[in-house]
C-alpha cells in the first residue's frame, strides 16, 4: 500500500531533506555543465583551414577569391592551426595580444610568442 509522505515522522524529514539537497545539488550541477560547455564553445578553434581562412577575410570585406597567392596558402598551410589562429585574428582582426590571451586562455607572452613563431615559419616558407 502507498502513502504520501506527509512530513510527519523521523523518517519522513529526513526523506524530505535528502530530496532537497538531491534536488539542488543536481541543479547546480546544471549549471555548471552549461557553464563549461559554452566556455568550450568559445575557446574551439575551427579546424578546417579553407572556412575559418574565408570567413576571417569576409569579417574584413575581402573575398577569398581576391586572394590568390598560391604561395601564401601553402606557407599557411605549414603551420599548425594554433597558430594560424593567432595569426589571423592579430593580422586581419587587429586584436591585442591581451585580448587574445583572455580568450585563449593563454598569458599574453605565450600568445606572443606564438604570433611570432608563426610570422617567423610564414617568412622561411616564403
Amino acid at each position: 500500500m502507498r502513502y504520501r509522505n506527509n512530513g510527519q515522522g523521523e523518517d519522513n524529514i529526513l526523506q524530505n531533506q535528502f530530496t532537497t539537497y538531491l534536488v539542488t545539488a543536481i541543479r547546480w550541477q546544471k549549471i555548471a555543465y552549461l557553464k563549461k560547455r559554452t566556455k568550450l564553445g568559445t575557446h574551439e578553434l575551427p579546424t578546417d583551414f579553407d572556412s575559418a581562412f574565408a570567413q576571417m577575410l569576409e569579417t574584413q570585406g575581402t573575398s577569398a577569391a581576391s586572394v590568390e597567392q598560391p604561395v601564401l596558402a601553402q606557407a599557411l598551410g605549414q603551420i599548425s592551426d594554433w597558430e594560424r589562429y593567432i595569426f589571423f585574428a592579430r593580422a586581419l582582426e587587429k586584436r591585442s595580444f591581451d585580448d587574445l590571451a583572455a580568450e585563449l586562455g593563454m598569458g599574453y607572452k605565450g600568445v606572443a610568442a606564438a604570433y611570432y613563431r608563426a610570422v617567423q615559419k610564414l617568412k622561411k616558407e616564403m
